[in-house]
């Protein structure tokens, strides 16, 4: 037991290879204030020890296989060129994405930093105004446009009945003008009537004549008291203005009394305004443009410092191209071989012979890049080889998540359904479509890439310089191994552009049904918006009564005006009465009259909340949907596959986040949408929205800024939960129910990284950031905090937490780069369209004919005016047009020849041999699987002049630091999911012919056509018998494998 679990802290241990670097390389800039906080770190001392035992136990297996071990190499005075310099940046050995990753983090912290500081005057002028002063929202909304102030009509109507006086009161501006005032009597069926009376029904025509409404006083008190003013200097009575002389339904005590009156600026306070507005417009402006340099410095400095990671790297990638074999290729040699192969030689090591003597051959002919040598002999050092197995590898990684659950029944299934494929398609198994083909030296592999080949529409070679059986020979650079989705490198062309197209319109299905169901529950949110509207003056109304909810007469109008509101034609009594009811008790048991009220809000409520939480909902379940649907596409490298990934979440987030809610509650009847049949209670961004959605948009940034520690505090806190109850809640840390290795390794190791996710929250934070940037400029504060907490949380979670990623390249950086650059033409359209706001900036007010319609605003987009907004249309078209046609402005100028065209120079890295730079850990490694095959199976994947280097060569001061090659078992990512143990760590016999099944089926090839057809894949019989299941879980076991711990907590600490 005690091999076991030393097995499963070991394969955690590589998992997390940066689980040891101090918090002085994590965070180097503070490396001063870290090494004075800190205790001191042995990491230099804690790397040498690893790889100096690593390296003996690797001796040690070496002597046992008959493998002889370089003394020379074998000496201290070496090791330290076969191990990571504790110097080095640790995470340059990650792969250039996430290097790229983090700096564009770094440069995304300085930017919103410099951002912050420009809209610092932005967020002084707007919250130095007043003009949503006394709204619910108003400490989040006062540093908002909206909080300047609207010009805006102004409807009002009350009771007849109720004799105190009413406020007539502009919050921004002075009343000008009264439009219209009449009396709608009971049961007239339009309440929320509120325009000229001349043009309403019948009935209010009527009870609006000369006979029941006193017209000249009216209209001299409002002249005289109210006219030019902020509000009346004289209260207004209603009661006054109607004429008792008939005693009908037009002037009964539940009839309504109506105006509208207009409120508007003073033209120097809206001068004062557009000279504001035009200081936050150049802001908008310099930001975009700082942002648009800033985006093309990173991107063109991004080509540096992948040269530079490139030269203080080395990878397996460094020296290896792919080729394509294709089908008519292979066919032709075995025509050309098969009959004339010797007695233990395959069709497959025939061919490696070979197209590698063709490839040297070629290759030398080639002009030298690096050196000026075109006769230069190259030699390939080793060719792995890809076949036509894809669907033997969903098998054996089928297989391989079974025996982690332990499911024999189920791995036997599996076990047929390999030997009936071998059976069947032997042919089809042991056929390479592809080679990657290792150089020995830089200069080979610089060579090999200037021999491009020529492709069709579909992607596929039609020709080439070179030919090899009549077929075009030529090469590309190849992925980091890492980087390789092996099981889809059957997906074609075609099939590709099928299921993108499917996955194309499922995805807009999705986000159709998405906002269908936003939709849906944002009608009754809306519903109760107009039945109980935000900006309602309920003080004013309480004023009117004395005693407040005791008062009787408030009460039975509020009763009265029940229905009225249900119907979204009340005056505001019955929502004050409720609202002040529930304000004094506490709840509305006992008020009877206010049950409707209470239903209401606990449904808006309730649908607010199922709103916020159905964002993230969605969201999760479209992130994970598109993941899926991304992969059934089936993209050549995990580069690529994230790539779609991450632009297709960002697309759906950033349609939840910034489109959807403005969708939901728009009103697009008075634009030039109006095709559109959106009738929501916005037709633009008046003060409403600044109330309700800018300040939701608010905390909704606020959250996403804060998100990556609630994340981390989550899952964390989940997977802490799960190795407790794993444990049945015992502090003993080698307590486990776990009935394999893999199920413990796990539990116990960190979750896989995913990039696409932290890529698509940073170009959400952004495009919504700049979105909305000039109309809510506390979003660029909250930017900045998100992208400072995005840079802390990620560096130590990658460093103790996550799992190590795959090796990214620069393709995904380059994309993100891409993405940002549209940013700022949203910033400029949008904020063309708030800052031609025409209450805001032009005075401009329409009536209203109902109280319950949404504002008339006159603002329909394609009225351009020359105004503050002008230079931020201008601009936007400006970025459109220099982004959208950059690449094609370039083309022209390079055919004109008014420009040249920049060719990137090769660098010499200085690399040595490809086999100097594996070192001896990784050569030993390898030797002891190659010696491994030979002497069980029979077979040779390493040709002899490369076996003989591994042995003789010296080491180079460069170092492979990820995987050394190519080979499908030496990707922790597949050699997990095939549950195969490499040579050197297995422990028991089940692994050993576990593995060694594996690895029969996955160099199938190299096997005769005899042992291919004898040879029957069967898992071993006892291979849970022995296994972490109730044995390790017994206390006995537990005594005896505590004494292999130093103490409990060592242990902890080595597992997790």
């Amino acid at each position: 037991m005690v091999k076991q679990v030393e097995e499963a802290r070991e394969r955690i241990k590589r998992l997390h290879p940066l689980a040891s670097v101090p918090l002085v390389k994590v965070f180097p800039a503070f490396a001063c204030c870290l090494r004075c906080c800190s205790k001191p770190n042995k990491y230099s001392q804690l790397v040498n020890d690893e790889d100096r035992d690593d390296l003996q136990r690797l001796d040690t297996i070496a002597k046992d296989l008959g493998i002889s071990i370089d003394q020379e190499e074998n000496g201290n005075q070496k090791l330290n060129n076969n191990v990571n310099n504790p110097s080095d940046d640790p995470y340059l050995n990650l792969g250039f994405g996430i290097v790229a990753y983090f700096r564009m983090i770094q440069t995304m912290i300085f930017l919103f930093f410099v951002f912050t500081l420009l809209s610092i005057p932005a967020i002084f002028i707007y919250s130095s105004h007043n003009g949503l002063e006394g709204l619910q929202n108003y400490s989040r909304a006062k540093y908002s446009l909206g909080n300047m102030g609207f010009s805006n009509a102004v409807c009002q109507s009350m009771y007849i009945g109720i004799e105190s006086p009413q406020q007539i009161k502009c919050k921004e501006g002075k009343i000008k003008k009264l439009f219209s005032y009449g009396i709608i009597p009971i049961e007239s069926g339009n309440e929320a009537y509120c325009g000229l009376a001349s043009k309403g029904n019948d009935k209010i025509q009527y009870c609006s004549s000369p006979q029941y409404i006193d017209s000249d006083s009216l209209n001299k008190d409002f002249e005289t008291s109210c006219k030019g003013k902020s509000q009346c200097d004289k209260p207004i009575y209603y009661h006054h203005y109607v004429k008792f002389d008939i005693k009908d339904n037009c002037n009964a005590d539940h009839a309504l009394f109506y105006l509208q009156y207009f409120c508007e600026q003073e033209n120097g306070d809206v001068n004062d305004k557009r000279q504001e507005a035009l200081i936050v417009a150049c802001m908008g402006i310099f930001i975009s443009l700082i942002f648009l340099c800033a985006v093309y410095y990173l991107f063109e400095s991004s080509k540096i410092d992948y040269k530079m990671w490139d030269v203080d790297t080395v990878t397996a990638a460094d020296f290896t191209v792919e080729s394509i074999i294709s089908q008519e290729a292979w066919d032709k040699f075995v025509g050309i071989y098969a009959k004339n192969l010797q007695p233990n030689e395959t069709l497959v090591n025939k061919f490696h012979e070979v197209y590698q003597k063709e490839v040297e051959k070629v290759v030398s002919m080639e002009e030298g890049v690096l050196s000026q040598s075109q006769n230069q002999d190259i030699r390939v050092s080793n060719i792995t080889f890809a076949f036509d197995n894809v669907e033997l590898l969903k098998l054996l990684q089928k297989r391989g998540m079974m025996v982690t659950k332990a499911l024999l029944n189920k791995i036997k299934q599996i076990d047929d359904e390999i030997n009936n494929i071998k059976d069947q398609k032997r042919k089809q198994l042991t056929r390479p479509v592809a080679a990657f083909i290792t150089f020995e030296t830089q200069e080979g592999y610089e060579r090999a890439c200037n021999i491009k080949g020529k492709k069709n529409w579909k992607q596929e070679i039609v020709s080439s310089k070179h030919m090899f059986q009549d077929q075009p020979l030529c090469f590309q650079e190849a992925p980091e191994p890492t980087n390789i989705i092996w099981e889809n490198r059957d997906r074609t062309f075609k099939q590709q552009t099928t299921r993108k197209i499917i996955v194309l319109v499922v995805i807009i299905i999705l986000l159709l049904l998405a906002f269908a169901a936003f939709f849906f529950l944002k009608q009754q949110t809306i519903r109760n918006y107009q039945k109980y509207p935000p900006t309602t003056d309920c003080q004013s109304i309480l004023d009117m009564f004395d005693g407040g909810i005791d008062n009787t007469e408030f009460r039975g109008y509020a009763d009265f005006d029940g229905p009225l509101t249900e119907s979204r034609k009340g005056t505001g009594i019955y929502q004050c009465y409720c609202q002040e009811y529930k304000k004094q008790k506490g709840n509305l048991d006992n008020a009877k009259i206010c049950d409707d009220y209470s239903q209401d809000q606990l449904i808006g409520l309730g649908l607010s909340k199922v709103v916020s939480v159905a964002i993230v909902i969605i969201n999760f379940v479209l992130r994970t949907l598109n993941m899926g649907l991304i992969s059934f596409i089936g993209y050549y490298t995990e580069s690529q596959q994230t790539l779609v990934i991450k632009s297709s979440i960002f697309i759906s987030q950033f349609f939840n986040t910034a489109i959807l809610l403005i969708l939901t509650n728009a009103n697009t009847q008075q634009t030039f949408l109006s095709f559109i049949p959106f009738e929501g209670q916005y037709p633009d961004l008046t003060f409403e929205w600044y109330n309700d959605i800018g300040s939701s948009l608010v905390i909704t940034m606020l959250t996403a800024a804060l998100w990556p520690i609630i994340e981390f505090v989550m899952f964390s806190g989940l997977k802490q939960f799960f190795r407790l109850l794993d444990r049945s809640f015992s502090c003993n840390p080698n307590k486990t129910k776990c009935k394999t290795v893999q199920q413990y390794v796990n539990l116990y190791s960190g979750p896989d990284y995913l990039m696409h996710f932290k890529y698509s929250a940073m170009l959400n934070v952004t495009f919504v950031t700049f979105m909305y940037g000039l109309a809510i400029p506390l979003l660029f504060p909250i930017a900045f905090l998100y992208f400072i907490v995005l840079y802390v949380v990620e560096k130590l979670c990658l460093t103790y937490y996550f799992k190590k990623p795959p090796m990214y390249d620069e393709k995904l950086n380059e994309s993100v780069i891409g993405t940002m650059k549209w940013a700022p033409v949203f910033m400029m359209i949008f904020g063309y369209w708030i800052m031609g706001n025409r209450q805001i900036f032009h005075n401009v007010v329409i009536e209203n004919q109902l109280k319950s319609d949404p504002i008339q605003t006159d603002h329909a987009g394609y009225d351009i005016s020359i105004d503050v907004s002008l230079p931020l249309f201008i601009m936007g078209i400006v970025m459109f047009i220099f982004i959208f046609f950059n690449d094609l402005f370039l083309t022209i100028l390079l055919k004109l020849r008014i420009i040249k065209e920049d060719k990137e120079d090769e660098v010499d890295e200085k690399l040595g041999t490809y086999v100097q730079c594996l070192g001896k850990k990784n050569r030993q490694m390898w030797r002891i699987e190659e010696q491994h095959m030979r002497k069980e199976f029979g077979i040779k994947t390493l040709n002899e002049n490369t076996l003989a280097e591994m042995k003789n060569n010296k080491t180079h001061n460069k170092l492979i630091k990820t995987c050394p090659n190519y080979e499908i078992t030496t990707n922790p990512k597949y050699s997990a999911a095939f549950q195969y143990t490499s040579v050197d760590m297995r422990d028991t016999e089940e692994e050993k012919h576990t593995s060694d099944m594996v690895a029969k089926m996955l160099y199938l090839a190299y096997f005769s056509k005899e042992e291919q057809k004898k040879f029957v894949f069967k898992g071993a019989q006892n291979i849970f018998k022995n296994g972490m299941s109730l044995k390790f879980g017994k206390q006995d076991d537990f005594k005896a494998i505590q004494p292999s711990l130093e103490n409990e907590e060592e242990g902890k600490r080595d597992i997790e």
